[in-house]
């Protein structure tokens, strides 16, 4: 399960899932994130396999193409996943937002020294930086 969650959530398939809210080919979604056609490719096997994105073939007046788009899955799961996050990421901060809270009292209090305020509040924010970076 962790290794399926991991694969459908790396940074390249939630960008390549960001696109595809849309139709796209992958000359398209290649050109919009600077990545190769070969790791689009290798990102969208994944993606299908998963049931998370939809294949269509479009035909017109030149050769067919194909294009990718989000299955109804793939929509309800990234936005479930959306709101889980979300949701993770303000109780972080909210958890993190009390340990600053309460390094700042220590330091009121003198049960710490001003450098070692420094220290541990560097540590924190370097720590749970994700958790304080604005959404």
């Amino acid at each position: 399960m962790i290794s399926a969650l991991h694969i459908i959530t790396s940074q390249s398939k939630m960008e390549i899932v960001k696109i595809l809210h849309f139709r796209s080919t992958p000359d398209e979604i290649a050109s919009e994130l600077g990545m190769t056609r070969q790791a689009v490719d290798k990102n969208i096997k994944d993606l299908l396999k998963f049931g998370i994105v939809s294949r269509t073939w479009k035909t017109g007046s030149r050769r067919p193409r194909v294009e990718f788009h989000l299955s109804d899955m793939g929509k309800e799961l990234y936005s479930n996943l959306e709101k889980l996050m979300h949701e993770y990421k303000a109780d972080g901060n909210t958890a993190v937002t009390q340990m600053l809270k309460d390094l700042d009292v220590a330091l009121i209090n003198g049960k710490i020294t001003a450098e070692r305020y420094v220290e541990i509040m560097d540590e924190i924010k370097d720590q749970f930086r994700w958790f304080l970076d604005p959404p």
